[in-house]
């Protein structure tokens, strides 16, 4: 998988779209004075690896609005566009239905309500992907 661009939007002091550039393998430079917003950038391309989150457990995914800002604004927004290998997104489908399906396993278990049960129980996804492929390459996420 390979990131193409973020943007991001309403993020903490972000507040008009930022798209950040990455399809042609540039270095890209975060320059700039204290507070305008650099760090900002790096913690909202941050959400996207979470699970590697040792340095600011979870807290740029919590602290999210704009401190500046006294009335509400739009919900913030972190966009990835990536491409990504068939096996790769196979991989990651399957990845992520798991947890799902482990998630709502564990409500069954607890559910006392049978009624309740058969709902989560529908819940429950298929570890394969419909996608075959030739759909997948014919799709804008296939690496070209």
């Amino acid at each position: 998988m390979r990131y193409l661009s973020f943007e991001i939007e309403n993020y903490r002091a972000i507040e008009e779209k930022v798209t950040i550039d990455l399809k042609d393998d540039k270095l890209i430079p975060l320059v700039g004075i204290n507070e305008c917003g650099k760090t900002t950038i790096l913690q909202a391309i941050y959400c996207f690896d979470h699970l590697n989150d040792s340095e600011y457990e979870g807290r740029h995914l919590k602290n999210i609005k704009n401190l500046y800002k006294t009335e509400d604004t739009e919900a913030p927004t972190v966009t990835a566009h990536i491409e990504i290998s068939f096996d790769d997104y196979v991989k990651s489908y399957s990845a992520i239905i798991a947890e799902n399906n482990m998630k709502q396993k564990k409500l069954i278990d607890e559910e006392t309500d049978e009624l309740k049960k058969k709902d989560l129980e529908k819940k429950i996804y298929s570890d394969k992907s419909n996608l075959d492929k030739s759909q997948f390459n014919n799709s804008p996420y296939a690496e070209r």
